[in-house]
């Protein structure tokens, strides 16, 4: 495959993937001679969850901000 050809929406795919090994072998290296690797606090922390009455406590405060907000726009 030839560079020039590629769109640019192509080549900003492949260098963020060029990056991302970067990365990985940056973080593969430290491993192998026993440094530390180190993790994003995100990658630490894991999916946070929402109890369902959290959910439904910001539904209805979004439902009424619309309600507020629609009142106000039609009078």
């Amino acid at each position: 495959m030839n560079l020039t050809n590629l769109t640019p929406k192509q080549l900003r795919k492949a260098a963020k993937l060029q990056e991302k090994i970067e990365v990985l072998q940056d973080r593969l290296m430290k491993f192998l001679t026993g440094e530390t690797v180190e993790t994003s606090p995100v990658a630490k922390a894991g999916r946070r969850k929402m109890s369902a009455s959290h959910k439904a406590a910001l539904r209805a405060a979004q439902k009424e901000r619309w309600k507020k907000f629609w009142a106000q726009k039609n009078a």
